[in-house]
C-alpha cells in the first residue's frame, strides 16, 4: 500500500531457472485431517477488530503529500468514503497532528475496544481445552490476516465462508476481511503473564497501532 509506483506492478521476485530436474513427487491427494471435535459446550471468545478511521485518512494524506494523486492508484479519492461513511476531505486534514494533545497512533486500532497493552492480558485460556474463537472484521473494509501465537488451529469458517480445501489443514493465520472468521484452537503449553502469548493482525501497520492482544494459558 505504501510502495510506489501505485498504478503499476512492483517487481518483488526474480526467478532464475538453473535446469536441474527436481527429485520430489507430489501426492495425489491432500493429507487426511482428523475429524473436528464436537463444538457443543466449548468456551467461545468473540474478538471484534476495529480501526480508527482517522488513521487511514492521515496515512492517505501523508502518501498524497509525498507522491501526489498517483498514491491513490487510480481511485477517485475525491468521492471516496471512509469508515463509517465519513467523507475524507484531504484539503482540510492539515490540522491533524500526532503531537501533544493530538492523535494517539499507538492506540488507534483495537480488539474488543481495547488497544494492545503488554502488561494486561485480555483473558486466560485453559491449557489443553478446545476453544472457539469468533473473529469479526465487520464494519471495517481492510484485510486482517489474523495470527495466533502458541498453537496451530483449524479454520471453521473464513470470512463467512467454509474454508477452501487447502485451508482445512493446520494453520496459524486466518483471513478476516469485512466478515467473520471462526477457528478452533487449543493450547498445549503454559504461557504465564510475564510470557504471555499474543494474537494480532499480521499487517505491521495494524498491529503496531494497537490491533493486538495478550493472553495467558
Amino acid at each position: 500500500m505504501a510502495v510506489a509506483p501505485f498504478d503499476k506492478a512492483v517487481p518483488v521476485l526474480h526467478i532464475q531457472p538453473i535446469g536441474i530436474p527436481g527429485s520430489g513427487t507430489l501426492p495425489d491427494t491432500l493429507a487426511k485431517m482428523p475429524a473436528l471435535p464436537s463444538l457443543d459446550g466449548l468456551t467461545e471468545r468473540k474478538l471484534q477488530l476495529s480501526m480508527d478511521p482517522m488513521l487511514d485518512m492521515m496515512g492517505m494524506q501523508a502518501l498524497m503529500k509525498k507522491y501526489g494523486n498517483q498514491a491513490m492508484g487510480g481511485m477517485d479519492h475525491g468521492d471516496m468514503m471512509g469508515h463509517g461513511g465519513m467523507k475524507m476531505d484531504h484539503g482540510n486534514m492539515g490540522h491533524m497532528q500526532h503531537g501533544e494533545g493530538g492523535f494517539d497512533f499507538h492506540n488507534a486500532n483495537k480488539i474488543n475496544g481495547k488497544a494492545f497493552d503488554m502488561n494486561q492480558p485480555m483473558f486466560a485460556a485453559e491449557k489443553g481445552k478446545f476453544e472457539r474463537w469468533v473473529i469479526s472484521g465487520e464494519g471495517d473494509m481492510m484485510l486482517h490476516p489474523f495470527h495466533i501465537h502458541g498453537t496451530q488451529f483449524r479454520i471453521l469458517r473464513e470470512n463467512g465462508q467454509p474454508p477452501a480445501a487447502h485451508r482445512t489443514g493446520w494453520k496459524d493465520t486466518v483471513r478476516v476481511e469485512g466478515g467473520v472468521s471462526e477457528v478452533l484452537v487449543k493450547f498445549d503449553h503454559e504461557a504465564p503473564k510475564d510470557q504471555a502469548y499474543m494474537a494480532h493482525c499480521h499487517l505491521l501497520e495494524h498491529e503496531d497501532t494497537g490491533m493486538m492482544l495478550g493472553f495467558t494459558v
